[in-house]
C-alpha cells in the first residue's frame, strides 16, 4: 500500500478501494493533465507527479484522440482534462507497464487549455471558481467569490472568509457570524446583527467583477460578433466568435495622446485603441467611460469598456 501516498488524497482513496473492489467506480470525474498520442496515453492527476495509464476504447479513444490533436501545441503537450470512468490494476500493454495504476475512461467532461497551471498546482479549475454580486430585497448588495473548499464575501471593512457547510440542496457556507445559502441564482444571507436578506445574482455585473478579482485592470466588450478583451499586468486577452477564439499577446508599451484622451497599444498581430469618450451598449442598454476599437488582420472589433481599479 506504500505506493498509495505518492498520489492526492482523493487519488489515494481510489486506490485504495482497489485492494478490496474487483472494480470501483467513483462518482466523481478525475481531473489531470492528459497527455494523449500515438504511444502515450497518460493523465497525471492534479497536484500529483505520478501519472495513470488511460484506458479508451472505440469511440472513447477516437474522442480522445480528436480533443488531444486539436489542442495540443506540440508532441507530449499536456491539456487540462475531467475524466469519468474506472480505476483498474497495471495495464497489460507495453507502454502501460511503468505506470502503477491506470484509468478506464467512461465519459469525458472536459478538455481544455484552460486549468492547465491551476492543475499543476492542485488548484480547483476556473470553471469551479464562481463570482456573484447578490443583489438584496433591502437594497444591499455584496459581492461574494465562492471555491469548492472556501469563500468570501466583499466588504468595505474587510473580506470574511467562509467554508463550506454540508447542505442537502446548493452551495452553502459559514464563518465569522455570515452564513449564505446559494441555490442557483439566488442566495439567502444571513449578516450579523440583522434579517436574513433574500438576494439575487446579477449575473452582468458579476462577470466584470470576477474579471477585476482575476487580476484584469481594464475590460471591454462588443458584439457581432460578441467579444470580450482584458488588460492584464504583462498580456492582454481576447476571447472572440462568443468564446470560440482566444488570442493572448504579450502587453506592449502604451501610446498615449492626452490631447485626445486616446491611448494604444500595439501588438503584431492585435492594436488595441481606447477613447476616453463615453460608449453605448446598446444591446445591454448600458453607457461605458471608453470607446474601444480592437484592430486584427482580418477584422477590426467596436466596443466599449471600462478601467476596474
Amino acid at each position: 500500500m506504500a505506493t498509495t501516498t505518492m498520489y492526492p488524497p482523493i487519488v489515494r482513496l481510489l486506490l485504495i478501494a482497489l485492494v478490496f473492489m474487483p472494480e470501483f467506480t467513483g462518482a466523481e470525474p478525475i481531473r489531470g493533465l492528459l497527455v494523449y498520442g500515438h504511444e502515450t496515453h497518460t493523465l497525471q492527476p492534479c497536484g500529483s507527479d505520478k501519472p495513470l495509464w488511460v484506458v479508451a476504447k472505440g469511440e472513447m479513444h477516437r474522442q480522445l484522440q480528436r480533443h488531444y490533436q486539436r489542442l495540443a501545441s506540440k508532441p507530449y503537450d499536456p491539456v487540462y482534462a475531467e475524466l469519468e470512468g474506472k480505476f483498474r490494476g497495471t495495464g497489460k500493454g507495453e507502454f502501460s507497464k511503468p505506470y502503477e495504476g491506470s484509468f478506464e475512461v467512461d465519459a469525458i467532461v472536459t478538455v481544455t487549455r484552460q486549468d492547465i497551471e491551476a492543475c499543476r498546482q492542485g488548484n480547483p479549475p476556473l470553471s469551479a471558481i464562481k463570482t456573484y454580486v447578490f443583489e438584496c430585497d433591502d437594497g444591499s448588495s455584496y459581492v461574494m467569490r465562492t471555491r469548492p473548499d472556501e469563500a468570501w464575501i466583499f466588504l468595505p471593512q474587510g473580506s470574511p472568509r467562509l467554508s463550506p457547510v454540508s447542505t442537502s440542496s446548493g452551495k452553502r457556507y459559514a464563518g465569522e457570524g455570515f452564513e449564505v445559502h446559494i441555490l442557483g441564482e439566488t442566495a439567502q444571507i444571513l449578516v450579523p446583527g440583522q434579517a436574513p436578506k433574500q438576494c439575487r445574482n446579477n449575473r452582468r455585473k458579476a462577470v466584470w467583477e470576477r474579471a477585476k478579482l482575476d487580476g484584469a485592470d481594464f475590460r471591454a466588450v462588443g458584439n457581432e460578433p460578441g467579444w470580450d478583451l482584458v488588460i492584464m499586468d504583462d498580456r492582454i486577452v481576447l476571447n472572440t466568435d462568443y468564446g470560440a477564439t482566444r488570442i493572448v499577446v504579450p502587453l506592449p508599451q502604451p501610446v498615449t495622446d492626452q490631447k485626445n484622451r486616446t491611448t494604444v497599444w500595439k501588438a503584431r498581430d492585435l492594436t488595441l485603441e481606447v477613447i476616453g469618450r463615453p460608449c453605448s451598449d446598446t444591446m445591454a442598454d448600458e453607457t461605458y467611460e471608453s470607446t474601444v476599437t480592437v484592430r486584427l488582420p482580418e477584422q477590426t472589433l467596436h466596443g466599449c469598456g471600462m478601467a476596474l481599479h
